[in-house]
């Protein structure tokens, strides 16, 4: 089953368990959305993003050329940042020109080990960025050690794609 949401900034995200593993889907009509979407999902998974107060805001930037790869970049940065600030992200913005990659996550300092993003909580697999029609899809599972932190409701808003 396919747990769809939609953020609070517009960014259509999805949730799936696929043997065990978490996986996270981000929908969007360009790569850029689709990653935001990506972000969106992964961390949904920590906490409701609409309780999450846009207060502080992390630059981040890398280099790379192809799309699936890339994928695993930002959501491992947006991870790394968050444990390294404090920060639990709620609204994401990334563009791309070329190889250079730019973006920025917002959100607010930890409140309690409910926002806490743990150590165990990163490896990104299984990375899929494709567009079909009008869509992009990016796609991956979550190494089987990340819990989600908070029971996902099942706000199913139908699919744009």
């Amino acid at each position: 089953m396919i747990d769809y949401h939609v953020s609070s900034t517009g960014r259509h995200y999805a949730f799936f368990d696929r043997n065990g593993e978490n996986g996270i889907i981000g929908y969007g009509r360009t790569i850029e959305e689709a990653f935001e979407g990506a972000a969106a999902a992964m961390f949904g998974l920590i906490t409701e993003p609409s309780h999450v107060h846009p207060v502080q805001t992390v630059p981040l930037s890398f280099i790379e050329t192809d799309v699936n790869p890339a994928l695993v970049r930002w959501l491992d940065l947006l991870l790394k940042s968050a444990r390294q600030e404090k920060v639990v992200f709620s609204e994401f913005v990334i563009e791309r020109e070329g190889r250079l990659w730019r973006g920025c996550a917002t959100g607010e300092p930890w409140k309690d080990a409910e926002h806490r993003v743990e150590e165990k909580m990163a490896l990104v697999k299984i990375p899929s960025v494709r567009q079909k029609a009008a869509w992009w899809r990016a796609c991956c599972t979550l190494r089987p050690q990340m819990v989600p932190r908070r029971r996902r409701d099942n706000h199913d808003v139908g699919a744009p794609y």
